[in-house]
């Protein structure tokens, strides 16, 4: 179509004998072969490529969580002890003695008392690194091609170059040998 109006274009050319005209609307070529001349129709067909783009796949997060627990440790700690043994004397009382008539008598008592405290300590670790591997997957997509079919291929006047034969039926034949008909 034309940017300027709606309608369809054609164009006829004559170029060396062959009258060619071109439907933009349907994108159809047609082509008259005078005497003499030959033209080429390209067979087109698609072909599956695929390539590879970087993407975001996804996070690997590694948490070190603090994890609280009770632990018991045995501690030996030493305290003093008091013995008070009673002796049967028989002596005369000295000044001494007398001096400590009604007296109390305190004996200090050392103990030891447990205390903790906590050390941090490295136990391990861990080693974090990351790789590329490769690994192959399918795809898979629908591809077109364009085949060339013969109408009529036992008219005597039809010649099939290239390998095949007319069909069974001589209604259509196709140039690539595979079984007539139109699949489209």
């Amino acid at each position: 179509m034309s940017k300027h109006n709606n309608k369809p274009m054609s164009k006829g050319n004559t170029t060396q004998g062959i009258t060619r005209q071109v439907e933009t609307t349907t994108s159809r070529t047609a082509d008259r072969v005078q005497d003499g001349d030959t033209i080429s129709v390209p067979i087109v067909e698609e072909q599956l490529r695929a390539g590879v783009r970087e993407v975001e796949g996804g996070t690997a997060r590694i948490t070190k969580d603090v994890i609280a627990e009770q632990q018991s440790i045995d501690v030996p700690v030493q305290r003093e002890e008091v013995y008070v043994t009673e002796r049967a004397v028989n002596r005369p009382a000295t000044a001494a003695d007398m001096a400590a008539l009604d007296r109390d008598i305190e004996v200090s008592l050392r103990e030891q008392e447990v205390v903790t405290s906590k050390q941090a300590v490295v136990t391990g670790e861990v080693e974090i690194r990351k790789d590329v591997t490769t690994e192959t997957q399918r795809v898979t997509d629908t591809v077109r091609r364009e085949e060339v079919e013969v109408s009529d291929a036992r008219d005597p006047r039809i010649h099939i170059e290239g390998g095949s034969s007319a069909s069974a039926d001589g209604s259509v034949e196709r140039l690539d040998g595979r079984p007539g008909g139109r699949n489209r």
